[in-house]
């Protein structure tokens, strides 16, 4: 991993163990008030995880993060790659992030690239990984506060208001039901519904797992403080929920936007959502709901491995390095390393890069074209890059150039 990306995080984004246990204490000060056991991030500081460094392998990993995110205790793994995105795990431990998936915050950015890997608050309705008691934990923006579901009948989600001002972007990913039935509620501080069926049922009868987007009009309904999904008599498969704040519609969440600002975001091909206006509680983002795969890919992936999630394609990065590539190697490394190394072409890179992937392209003469077409990846371009004669620009789907050291 290079300097430019661990400085870059730590210093612009203030994300650290310090700071993000810090955030945790706030929240939890401030959730007294939720009902039963719905105050999730009260649970999460109650079971010690932000109190009380403790680190019986000396790997410079507090144990409690270890063992939340299935690490090992009992031996020094603090330099495992698990998710090949270019930090190691004691630098995944400082940010709070997931060590085992690329992408922690499910925006496209890669945690490596990402000012901020926790500017999304996503939940994994369908894994069995991180529930305790129908309670869900995992790291995430600070107003967002946990989220909680009964019987495989209504899912819930729980905010702090008090941080949360802005209306919030909800990407809900389901099994398209036939017959069945999807629908929104909102909720006050007591759990009580302030109102139901604000959203018209999402379902559509496709058969197929899709995802809908909904902008929630939070900035006008300060009173509310959870959002419930229900279904109907016929049992509807939820798969994941995100949430992010997005207040231009643009498609990218307010860090991202800032992060652009500055010249180093990360341009992806992915769907942007519509603006979209509404005196309610919601409006609808797209009329249709996006068709994202077949039901035997989904229920394939649930529980695979380790947590991937099924939304998430099977992403890594791979590095191209005109210099020192060979194409034979997996593209793994940006360094060589044994049997491992930087492809040499983009031609090979693209080929090795599953959808969702990130290809990142080191400083070289490559005399090749950049074609991407029909490919959903995310191209950075790190130093001096030059390509045929015939591209003239760098295409719409890639970033340009950041100044990277390696």
């Amino acid at each position: 991993m290079s300097s430019y990306c661990l400085v870059r995080r730590l210093i612009l984004c203030g994300l650290c163990g310090v700071c993000a246990g810090a955030a945790l204490d706030a929240a939890a000060q401030d959730q007294e008030g939720l009902p039963g056991d719905h105050a999730a991030v009260s649970d999460l500081k109650d079971s010690g995880l932000t109190s009380g460094f403790r680190d019986t392998d000396g790997d410079g990993m507090d144990d409690q993060y270890e063992s939340f995110f299935g690490l090992d205790i009992a031996r020094d793994d603090s330099a495992e790659d698990p998710d090949s995105d270019g930090l190691p795990n004691v630098v995944e431990a400082g940010l709070c992030t997931d060590p085992f998936v690329l992408d922690t915050d499910r925006d496209t950015w890669p945690d490596c690239l990402d000012m901020n890997p926790l500017s999304r608050a996503y939940i994994d309705w369908h894994s069995p990984f991180f529930w305790e008691d129908d309670v869900y934990y995992y790291p995430g923006p600070d107003w967002w506060l946990g989220a909680q579901k009964s019987s495989n009948s209504t899912w819930v989600i729980y905010l702090d208001r008090a941080v949360l001002t802005n209306d919030v972007v909800m990407q809900v990913t389901f099994l398209d039901t036939q017959r069945g039935a999807l629908y929104v509620d909102v909720l006050d501080t007591n759990d009580s519904s302030l109102a139901d069926d604000v959203s018209g049922n999402l379902v559509e009868g496709s058969g197929v797992p899709v995802r809908a987007w909904m902008n929630i009009h939070l900035g006008s309904h300060p009173e509310v403080s959870g959002l419930r999904l229900r279904s109907g008599r016929v049992p509807v498969t939820v798969y994941e929920s995100l949430l992010y704040v997005d207040m231009d519609g643009n498609g990218l969440d307010t860090d991202q936007d800032r992060q652009s600002a500055l010249g180093l975001g990360v341009i992806h091909e992915d769907y942007v959502p519509e603006t979209s206006d509404g005196t309610g509680f919601i409006s609808r983002v797209s009329a249709t709901n996006e068709s994202i795969g077949t039901l035997e890919s989904w229920e394939e992936r649930r529980g695979d491995g380790h947590r991937g999630p099924p939304s998430a394609p099977h992403i890594g990065i791979i590095y191209v390095d005109a210099q020192i590539g060979e194409d034979s190697f997996p593209g793994r490394s940006s360094r060589r390393t044994g049997t491992d190394g930087p492809k040499k072409t983009i031609r090979a890179g693209f080929r090795s890069a599953g959808a969702g992937s990130t290809v990142i392209i080191k400083t070289g003469n490559y005399k090749e074209d950049m074609d991407i077409s029909g490919k959903s990846l995310t191209v950075v371009l790190q130093g001096d890059v030059n390509l045929s004669s015939r591209t003239r620009q760098v295409p719409a789907t890639t970033r340009r150039q950041l100044d990277e050291e390696n």
